[in-house]
């Protein structure tokens, strides 16, 4: 048994979540307590948690600290590696247009660059590989002065 610290209630050890840094091992909140408390910070701080929850975001799926990520839109000047539009990293919708994404290599993994909503498609619609990139360069640079109408 332990006393809560919030509720001041004594409740089984089965409702306290594990702790490393305590004597027992147990956190000094009850389970029921120590989830109110995390839903109230998150609603007195959003903006931190979310931020918090991005980094992670980036950790997990790509190996991206907050440091290295932070390096990088330095290095691009907070700019896409492709069309070199002012990238805006703000919480909201994917669609918009110049949407920070960060840009990988699907079959190894490793991080390619910081770039826009739309560049990221355009490159991954043309299946991500240089080859389809060059032909539809070629394509391009071929078809310039063509008027149809």
């Amino acid at each position: 048994m332990k006393t809560c610290s919030s509720c001041q209630q004594e409740l089984p050890l089965s409702l306290f979540y594990n702790s490393k840094v305590t004597s027992d091992g147990k956190g000094y909140r009850c389970k029921t307590c120590d989830g109110a408390a995390r839903r109230a910070y998150h609603k007195k701080h959003p903006e931190k948690v979310r931020n918090k929850q991005r980094d992670n975001r980036r950790k997990w799926a790509y190996g991206l600290s907050k440091e290295d990520f932070e390096k990088l839109l330095k290095k691009q000047s907070g700019k896409c590696g492709i069309c070199c539009v002012e990238l805006d990293h703000s919480f909201g919708k994917h669609h918009k247009r110049n949407k920070l994404v960060v840009d990988h290599c699907h079959n190894t993994g490793k991080v390619r660059g910081l770039l826009c909503t739309m560049c990221n498609k355009g490159i991954g619609l043309l299946g991500d590989t240089e080859e389809n990139v060059s032909k539809a360069l070629v394509y391009l640079k071929s078809n310039t002065d063509t008027n149809i109408h």
